[in-house]
């Protein structure tokens, strides 16, 4: 058999639904991520490309980060005005994205991710 780990209780839940945890796709993992409470802030244009175009969210598009959480983790994307579109798994952690909020790619110290959430680890809701 194989052994899995989960770090989310509702990921159990939903293997358990789909009967092989190879049939659960992180979009649907990150559909059902109930309770998240950490928050990115993003911009306008920011919030276009994403909603648009289905791009990676970058640091540059980063106005406020919210809680704390380490990469790998879920959150929230919401608007300057709190309003929460998306959700997915962070590249960097809430330090890291703090630190880089504002920031092109080529500002960014060596070794920090320059997407703060990957297109494919996003969706919007």
């Amino acid at each position: 058999g194989t052994l899995w780990i989960a770090v989310h209780a509702k990921l159990l839940d939903l293997v358990r639904h789909f009967g092989d945890a190879g049939h659960v796709s992180p979009t649907t993992i990150l559909r059902h991520s109930a309770g998240v409470t950490q928050t990115v802030l993003v911009d306008d244009g920011a919030y276009s490309a994403l909603t648009t175009r289905g791009v990676s969210l970058l640091h540059a598009g980063v106005v406020e980060v919210r809680g704390d959480f380490e990469a790998g983790e879920t959150v929230e994307v919401a608007t300057r005005n709190g309003d929460v579109f998306a959700r997915g798994l962070v590249g960097v952690n809430a330090m890291q994205a703090r630190a880089g909020a504002g920031k092109k790619s080529a500002e960014l110290p060596d070794g920090v991710n320059h997407e703060v959430v990957h297109r494919d680890d996003l969706i919007v809701l």
